[in-house]
């Protein structure tokens, strides 16, 4: 750029020369050519300097310009790169957090649903307990029910030898009527049989409520 600028002043300052010379008075004296062309060499030197500084003192601004654009390009690649960081970490924390949320809900879902399992285990095991101990009983008054009708076979047994001692054809009039199951018994009686009756059986009275295959227990 300072050569393109002396160059014009060079070629101003020759044309000022030129119109001088030829404005000039006739002869030319040559103390003035002198001194007109020592001012021009001046002037030429003077334009030579100023250039010069102007050209040093720009390209120190654009040194200086490069630098702080640098330096703006460093600072901004140090923000980005703690920008990525501070980013990554705070993604990593939300991770974190999401995962111990989940894993606390899934351990409390999971202890409420062993302790649901356990209180239905032992509600079940109860009811086990108390249908088996009822099974029991009635396995009792089962066994209890046979020995009381055996010994009444035995006492009917002993009663009907008493009463024929010979072996004889007992009348019909003495008939006795046994039943093995409350479909034979309600064949002709309908509504079971109570205790005074002949047909009468602890094995048939199931609710032991003295009436033997009665509506309850058809």
């Amino acid at each position: 750029m300072s050569i393109t600028y002396f160059i014009t002043g060079v070629c101003l300052l020759s044309t000022l020369s030129l119109v001088f010379i030829w404005l000039a008075e006739r002869p030319v004296n040559r103390t003035k050519l002198k001194v007109f062309a020592t001012l021009l060499y001046l002037v030429l030197i003077g334009t030579s300097v100023y250039f010069h500084q102007s050209e040093r003192a720009l390209n120190e601004t654009a040194s200086d310009l490069k630098a702080i654009e640098a330096s703006h390009e460093e600072e901004l690649s140090r923000l980005a790169e703690d920008y990525e960081k501070q980013l990554a970490w705070q993604q990593i924390k939300i991770e974190r957090e999401v995962r111990e949320d989940l894993e606390a809900r899934y351990a409390y879902k999971e202890d409420s649903l062993n302790a649901t399992l356990i209180e239905k285990t032992i509600d079940l095991e109860e009811t086990i307990k108390s249908q088996r101990s009822e099974i029991y009983a009635l396995e009792d008054k089962l066994r209890a029910a046979e020995s009381e009708n055996e010994v009444l076979r035995n006492d009917l047994e002993v009663l009907q030898s008493n009463t024929n001692p010979y072996g004889e054809e007992p009348p019909e009039e003495s008939f006795i009527e046994f039943y093995s199951s409350c479909e034979e018994m309600n064949i002709y009686y309908p509504d079971g049989v109570d205790i005074a009756h002949d047909a009468y059986s602890f094995v048939l009275d199931e609710d032991a409520d003295g009436v033997a295959c009665g509506p309850s227990e058809q």
